[in-house]
């Protein structure tokens, strides 16, 4: 496999940001790259340069208020804004690796300016960001030939299944 040239996702995200949303929705890899390149404008913004990602602080700090509840089944986390106050709800019954990919996830679909009624085609784009806020990939090159798997789980403080797919991109676009 070959490596990424990181200088066409810097170009692929620079085009994102010149279209626009809705253009975005029609080039699916140059919307994955301005969703990366989204989240580690986040890290960068928050001073983070080292896992785990502090996602719960981000959520703060841009105004959202946490709360573990005993939401239906089948729903991890949702949004809600009551009395102008953003709430983001977590499922009382998950793991915490469960929460903070639910965190990430429900901050991809406020920085990148999903509506309610458009979250069916960003749930690939909130996971993305997700992705990247939790494992940034640039992170995960360096430490990948440097810590045992179980060191990655416990150092990224993520569930396998993320760590395995952010795995997966490191050698594709």
């Amino acid at each position: 496999m070959e490596e990424i040239d990181e200088w066409d996702e810097i170009e692929e995200a620079e085009q994102a940001e010149e279209l626009g949303t809705r253009a975005l929705a029609i080039q699916p890899e140059v919307r994955a790259a301005y969703c990366r390149k989204i989240a580690q404008r986040i890290l960068k913004d928050h001073k983070i340069t080292k896992p785990p990602v502090p996602v719960d602080k981000i959520a703060r700090a841009v105004g959202f208020n946490l709360q573990l509840q005993d939401l239906p089944v089948g729903v991890d986390a949702r949004l809600q804004v009551i009395n102008s106050r953003l709430l983001m709800e977590l499922a009382r019954s998950q793991a915490e690796v469960r929460h903070r990919f639910s965190i990430a996830h429900e901050l991809g679909h406020y920085f990148l300016g999903h509506k309610h009624n458009e979250y069916n085609a960003g749930e690939t784009e909130a996971d993305i960001f997700a992705g990247e806020l939790l494992v940034p990939r640039a992170w995960l090159r360096k430490d990948v030939e440097r810590y045992s798997i179980a060191e990655l789980l416990s150092r990224y403080k993520v569930s396998r299944e993320v760590l395995y797919s952010r795995s997966s991109t490191l050698y594709r676009r």
